[in-house]
């Protein structure tokens, strides 16, 4: 968006109700969601502090801002989220060096891209943005070191997969399709998208009884999912509850 590659994370708010006179119905943990188009119920696998969602918060308003073209608005942004958030935070440290490469500031963009790996050694944003650098530089042997660890880190991605086995199909190579997805469900085995691209793909092949396998496994996981998204509780049983309008 805007020559900009964006990565979406979800956030919920986990609260905890309690009080007098309540109904032990009423009482417990709850998720907030603000995202309907999201399935919080399968992602939700990690803890974040304050500190770090003000962090989030504020890098959201600075990527707004660069859309908007208000450097300035951005960059404060990005000061508020790593000095009044976290100031580990990656995303806003790449954010950073993405503004100084802009504006020819290439030796101040790599010591934003250095500082936000030093905070999260595996952002592949950052290793990607950084590579890019080195090589607009023609500093060859840095650019190749972290061009060797954005293929590693894709490889290592089930969703990068998948983005090469429809490449695969869409071009006729069921056998790499096929590959492709196979190490996806390697990596991650409960998106029910990747059985029905293999199932697709050995069709294509003319294995039939691997492809009705596949179907099968694709549906159940469809169906479980969901169900569980229907129901309204996330993967700990808590009850999801979305805002109401104006909030």
């Amino acid at each position: 968006q805007e020559n900009m590659m964006v990565l979406s994370w979800h956030v919920n708010v986990l609260i905890r109700v309690a009080g007098k006179g309540m109904t032990l119905e009423g009482k417990g943990e709850r998720v907030v969601d603000f995202d309907d188009e999201a399935s919080p119920s399968r992602f939700i696998d990690s803890v974040i502090s304050d500190e770090r969602a003000l962090a989030h918060f504020y890098n959201n308003w600075a990527v707004e801002s660069l859309r908007n073209g208000d450097n300035n608005m951005a960059f404060a942004y990005l000061r508020k989220a790593l000095q009044e958030g976290d100031s580990n935070f990656s995303p806003a440290w790449n954010l950073v060096g993405v503004m100084y490469q802009r504006v020819g500031r290439e030796e101040l963009a790599e010591q934003a891209y250095l500082r936000a790996l030093q905070a999260q050694p595996d952002e592949l944003f950052v290793i990607s943005n950084l590579q890019r650098l080195y090589a607009r530089q023609g500093r060859t042997g840095l650019s190749d070191h972290y061009h060797g660890l954005v293929l590693r880190h894709r490889l290592k991605n089930p969703y990068y997969r998948l983005a090469e086995a429809r490449k695969a199909y869409a071009a006729g190579n069921y056998r790499i399709a096929i590959e492709h997805l196979r190490k996806a469900i390697k990596l991650r085995s409960d998106e029910s998208e990747f059985y029905f691209l293999l199932r697709d793909s050995y069709v294509g092949n003319g294995d039939i009884r691997k492809a009705m396998d596949n179907d099968a496994k694709g549906k159940i996981l469809a169906a479980k999912n969901g169900q569980i998204t229907e129901g309204g509780h996330d993967s700990r049983g808590r009850r999801l509850v979305k805002p109401k309008e104006g909030i």
